[in-house]
């Protein structure tokens, strides 16, 4: 015989709203499609029944969005409404929902080829969603000339901090920022390193007080590397935009390379041509090496 407790879940429903929640972790949409139908007959005010309604929806098979814009609608969807639906119905198994229908929709053929119009449409953006970062950074290195290409870059930045961590990670970030400095903050926030958000706080901080109008945001790359030498690697250098602030950070690589040697001439004219290349970037070298290097 069933208690008042059981008997009272079936009369408000969430018995039976539990058994479709049951069913879309399981994935299995057509069991969840029918307990839903059950829901919505016997109960047709109940709470779950629009949220629970979108996440039926969401494994029915329909055919897969054919352009970049139809991708960018569909992301918009999971992104909006989708994913705050899971994580009100579905508690710890929404990222594995969401994160599947993330993985679906970057095997749809809007996903490729990369669209400038559309970039976050592309299936390496749609594979870090999804959580598969092995997979977006395969995608993200098959781009044409992804070397020169600053959503690739920013992409290969993310997957390598999730498979490799942070170090293996900056070549990245900094070709990033050097293609397109403006979206700097958005690509830190992404990887969630609290280190070098901090650090992009101070370079802006140094750059207010000491420059006036201050540097743009380019120079951080470079920057950055005076602060922390040790993170330097000869991968940085590579394929290098052909910009002023992408010159100034091969010119901090050569300049760290001759500070193992000490004082040289070779350091000495090292100096020399980053101060006639950037005059405040040489003025903060110098200030974080005279009291080791003279």
């Amino acid at each position: 015989m069933p208690s008042p407790i059981d008997l009272f879940a079936q009369d408000t429903g969430e018995g039976l709203a539990h058994e479709v929640t049951t069913a879309l972790i399981a994935l299995e949409g057509q069991r969840a499609a029918a307990l839903l139908e059950r829901l919505r007959a016997q109960f047709p005010k109940h709470r779950a029944l629009a949220p629970l309604a979108l996440l039926c929806d969401a494994l029915v098979e329909e055919p897969p969005p054919a352009t970049s814009r139809a991708v960018e609608r569909a992301a918009a969807h999971i992104e909006q409404a989708l994913a705050p639906a899971a994580t009100l119905l579905l508690g710890a198994h929404a990222a594995r929902f969401v994160g599947g229908r993330w993985a679906v929709l970057a095997c749809s053929p809007g996903a490729q080829p990369f669209d400038a119009d559309y970039p976050e449409a592309f299936r390496a953006a749609l594979l870090l969603r999804a959580g598969d970062a092995a997979a977006a950074r395969e995608a993200a290195a098959g781009l044409a000339q992804a070397n020169q290409h600053a959503c690739a870059q920013g992409w290969l930045a993310q997957a390598t901090y999730r498979l490799d961590g942070p170090r293996e990670a900056t070549q990245y970030v900094f070709r990033a920022v050097l293609l397109a400095a403006e979206g700097v903050d958005a690509l830190l926030r992404a990887l969630g390193d609290e280190a070098l958000l901090r650090d992009l706080r101070d370079y802006r901080a140094a750059a207010d007080a000491t420059s006036q109008p201050p540097p743009a945001d380019d120079l951080f790359p470079a920057w950055c590397l005076l602060r922390h030498p040790a993170a330097s690697t000869p991968a940085m250098a590579t394929d290098l935009p052909d910009t002023p602030a992408a010159l100034c950070l091969r010119q901090v690589l050569d300049l760290l390379a001759l500070e193992r040697g000490g004082v040289s001439r070779a350091l000495v004219q090292g100096r020399e041509r980053l101060r006639s290349l950037q005059p405040w970037l040489f003025e903060s070298y110098m200030a974080t090496r005279a009291r080791t290097l003279g």
